[in-house]
């Protein structure tokens, strides 16, 4: 873990550096001895090509040193050469995993090294912008499905790549839908809490008493439910501003936050109404407008 927390910052500070690096056999030597040193694995140098024979399964690769050179020469000219050297970075980067896995150029820590140099190039190429990441994740979590493309395009698909190509693309675009839910709810619940100051504010609610008693609820409910009966019984950070208030005084409360829609209560738990926070949502925009652009397209059609 601390080695591949090394290859992202080591990937990060280079693309930094100088954002046209190429994909060399120096890079790809280095991100193999960031990813297996101090690791003590069997006929395994970290940064050098193997020079003894190895089995995966049912494929072998590559059987001497020798081979091994010549077949990541050639694949670095071809990738750096066009018209591979045009196309699309995802694309690239995915072919890249699969040739050098193939290879399986060192004694141990190819599939890592390999999903290291798809990031590489999934990072220069803009792709996650959002953030450092792989799909080293989605890989591990369907390895029985990457283990068959893998094999189906070394054995059985006449050097056709399409299938694990469109298996690699869909997890790209679980991990970017990931990485996309993640932010917005991170924006929804920053956004949440300034609505909810707003309200405040613009109610002369904050500088009270009762106002501040709200407020600073609603910011440590946080985003996990709060059961009824801890509110009841004074338990938990969010309860223990109720400690020394009256039972008619906190139900006064749970029901100004329900009129203005700042919570919800179901289940016997309370729950901030992030909900709320669609309405102010791009996503909602884009909506309208989709909705705006069909009703003109129908009144040009009609036309």
């Amino acid at each position: 873990m601390r080695n591949a927390q090394e290859v992202m910052f080591h990937v990060a500070n280079l693309v930094a550096k100088d954002p046209g690096h190429p994909l060399t056999e120096e890079l790809i030597c280095t991100l193999h001895e960031i990813t297996t040193k101090n690791i003590p694995y069997e006929n395994n140098v970290p940064g050098q090509y193997r020079s003894h024979r190895v089995t995966v399964a049912d494929y072998v690769p590559p059987e001497t040193g020798d081979e091994v050179r010549r077949l990541m020469g050639e694949l670095i000219h071809w990738l750096n050469t066009p018209p591979v050297s045009n196309w699309d970075p995802i694309i690239r980067a995915l072919v890249s995993h699969f040739y050098l896995i193939s290879i399986h150029p060192f004694g141990d820590g190819n599939g890592r090294t390999s999903r290291g140099v798809e990031s590489f190039m999934l990072y220069q190429g803009k792709v996650n912008a959002r953030g450092f990441y792989s799909l080293a994740n989605f890989y591990y979590l369907n390895r029985s499905a990457y283990v068959w493309h893998l094999d189906n395009a070394r054995f059985n698909s006449a050097n056709d790549l399409t299938p694990f190509i469109m298996f690699a693309l869909g997890g790209l675009a679980e991990e970017l839908q990931g990485v996309h839910e993640q932010v917005i709810n991170e924006v929804k619940f920053i956004s949440f809490r300034d609505f909810a100051r707003q309200i405040f504010q613009h109610g002369g609610g904050l500088g009270t008493k009762a106002g501040e008693r709200l407020f600073h609820f609603l910011i440590a409910l946080g985003r996990e439910p709060l059961p009824l009966y801890e509110l009841r019984t004074r338990k938990g950070p969010a309860s223990s501003l109720y400690r020394n208030v009256s039972h008619r005084t906190m139900q006064r409360d749970l029901a100004f936050l329900r009129k203005h829609r700042l919570v919800k209560i179901r289940d016997g738990e309370i729950v901030p109404n992030l909900d709320l926070m669609e309405q102010f949502t791009a996503m909602e925009e884009l909506k309208l407008l989709h909705g705006y652009l069909k009703e003109q397209g129908q009144a040009t059609t009609r036309s």
